[in-house]
């Protein structure tokens, strides 16, 4: 037995133990399907390591952006003007409810009537 064949052995062994991989050493011109299979999961993790910084670069933008977005619509002077404007185009706004109930007593009686 080469030494070369005795390193096959040994790898096939590990392998076996942590992937429960079965199978008997063929040689295909030169080439064990053992050293095809590590062609092929070199293949598989290079793909799998782009795709994943892939994903975090495009999830690290989404939260960069949004972080951004936030930072600007409390920062903008408009924020007070774009409130408002959202009370006027929805009348039944928790905050347009609780301006227009002057009379205090019942939190869910106000201007449109008793809600109960």
């Amino acid at each position: 037995m080469t030494w070369h064949r005795i390193n096959l052995n040994k790898i096939e062994k590990t392998l076996q133990k942590c992937f429960f991989i079965h199978y008997k050493i063929i040689f295909i011109h030169n080439k064990t399907i053992l050293e095809l299979l590590l062609i092929k999961l070199e293949f598989i993790m290079k793909n799998m390591f782009i795709s994943l910084i892939a994903c975090l670069g495009f999830s690290f933008s989404v939260i960069a952006s949004d972080f951004t977005l936030q930072q600007d619509s409390f920062n903008s002077k408009d924020f007070s003007n774009i409130q408002n404007s959202m009370d006027e185009q929805n009348p039944n706004n928790i905050s347009n409810f609780l301006v227009h109930n002057k009379r205090g007593g019942d939190l869910f009686q106000g201007r449109y009537g008793n809600r109960r």
